[in-house]
């Protein structure tokens, strides 16, 4: 018997009363409206910490409920083992955390949340070594929240405790579950099969796991800043949220760190591991350190995207060995680098994945070094493979076509022929079309496919085109 009376939640007046009907009927609620002034509070940063938190929801109800096991909280204990089991927790892994929470069963990132979280829990401060730890595996953001989510859960174990609220039936017990854990179902996308426009081409497709347990690089996966209210996205971007959604870890690298952490954060706003790096690839000194940083923060490596270029204004006649190798170094060699040194630490059975161009198919955009420099990468890719397949790696380059990004649409805004042309299907391609070609090329469904280029133009290199729609 609960040592509060409960409140009839129908009853409840206010925003307050329309916050909590909107919930299952826990027990924990129906005392909340005692303290209205502050309940309001208390929902609003335990729906922040389930729903925008950095942190995977496998990690935080890790986290939660070790807060539970020491604290002594059958009820945060039973309510969080069926949020966890929404999350993906295996139950193994649920008894380990309550248990054991060195168990061989975590990784090395979960291990240190763990220990971490005794630490708190147990000494109030973590020691400087176990701090140390924990800085390797979590961001600055996630170091943030996670202690907000030990202090908040510690604070919910004591007041469930103290009031001896008792476990609900089955049906609500599921409910809470259900309301905290579940990721919202996108809205259906309407097909247009005509112009081959599907839920996957505007990233809208049905997580499916088909990257879990990976840790991948994405080299050049933030985004350009362009004038655009609404910019579409980029290859990069689309290639880092769809890594994790379909459960890769990711370390997201590009030469500006902004960049990079707004497409870590919109991943990790959606439940995902990614990590932001910074890094300029034209410095083979910031390559080494790049990787080696990767391999730190995920605990290994087993897949590397490169999608990293630049161009000039040079065409030929007017070409000069500066403005050549400026190129070049970009665009070719950092790619060698790059891959060498990942491969250097891969897992066996990783694989690599170079971003050339249709444009190494064509001349027709005037421009010789950045055609060249794309057109190699074929090459590349293919001594790569050679070079690696004995330890069971795998290296193939992807050449989209006409695509829909910022960086596109500002060669279009300088050269308005670029894309006022037929194209296939009547339309440009999306970097979520580049993203979901190279998560195949990456991922073990490719497990047969070597030092090969997959070209995602639409047909536009065959002309396959017609004219766009009115």
């Amino acid at each position: 018997m609960a040592r509060l009376p409960f409140f009839d939640l129908d009853a409840v007046p206010g925003t307050l009363g329309d916050t909590l009907r909107a919930r299952p009927p826990l027990n924990l609620y129906k005392v909340l409206p005692h303290a209205p002034e502050v309940a309001e509070g208390f929902l609003a940063l335990g729906g922040a910490i389930l729903r925008k938190s950095s942190l995977s929801p496998a990690l935080r109800e890790l986290a939660i409920l070790r807060v539970g096991a020491l604290c002594d909280a059958s009820y945060e204990i039973h309510q969080h083992r069926r949020v966890a089991r929404s999350a993906g927790v295996p139950d193994e892994k649920i008894e380990a955390a309550l248990a054991d929470p060195a168990s061989p069963l975590f990784d090395a990132r979960e291990r240190a949340v763990l220990a971490f979280t005794d630490a708190v829990v147990r000494q109030v401060k973590a020691p400087e070594p176990l701090y140390a730890t924990l800085a390797a595996h979590c961001s600055a953001q996630e170091q943030m929240e996670l202690v907000v989510t030990i202090g908040f859960y510690m604070l919910v174990s004591r007041l469930l405790e103290n009031l001896e609220l008792e476990v609900e039936d089955e049906d609500a017990a599921a409910a809470i579950a259900a309301h905290v854990a579940q990721a919202p179902t996108p809205a259906p996308v309407p097909a247009d099969p005509v112009r081959q426009l599907f839920a996957p081409a505007l990233g809208r497709a049905r997580p499916a796991g088909r990257m879990a347990g990976r840790r991948v690089l994405v080299v050049g996966g933030g985004q350009r800043p362009t004038v655009d209210e609404q910019p579409p996205v980029g290859n990069g971007r689309a290639m880092t949220l769809l890594f994790a959604r379909e459960g890769a870890a990711v370390a997201c690298a590009d030469m500006d760190l902004a960049s990079a952490e707004e497409s870590a954060a919109r991943a990790r706003r959606e439940g995902g591991r990614v990590h932001a790096l910074q890094a300029d690839v034209s410095r083979p000194e910031e390559i080494t350190r790049m990787v080696r940083e990767a391999v730190q923060v995920l605990g290994g490596l087993d897949g590397l995207v490169l999608n990293v270029g630049i161009g000039n204004t040079s065409r030929f006649g007017t070409e000069t060995a500066q403005a050549w190798d400026a190129v070049m170094d970009v665009n070719l060699r950092a790619h060698m680098l790059c891959a060498q040194a990942a491969a250097e630490v891969m897992e066996e059975g990783g694989s690599m994945v170079f971003v050339s161009s249709t444009a190494s198919l064509s001349p027709l955009t005037g421009i010789p070094a950045y055609e060249c420099s794309k057109a190699a990468l074929a090459a590349l890719g293919r001594a790569a493979a050679y070079a690696t397949h004995g330890r069971g790696l795998r290296a193939n380059v992807i050449a989209p076509g006409l695509i829909d990004t910022p960086l596109g649409r500002d060669a279009s805004r300088n050269r308005p022929a670029r894309a006022a042309r037929p194209l296939p299907f009547g339309r440009q391609g999306t970097g979520w079309e580049v993203a979901h070609a190279t998560l195949f090329l990456l991922s073990s469904e490719a497990s047969y496919v070597n030092g090969q280029v997959l070209v995602a133009d639409g047909g536009l290199s065959v002309s396959v085109v017609r004219q766009p729609a009115a």
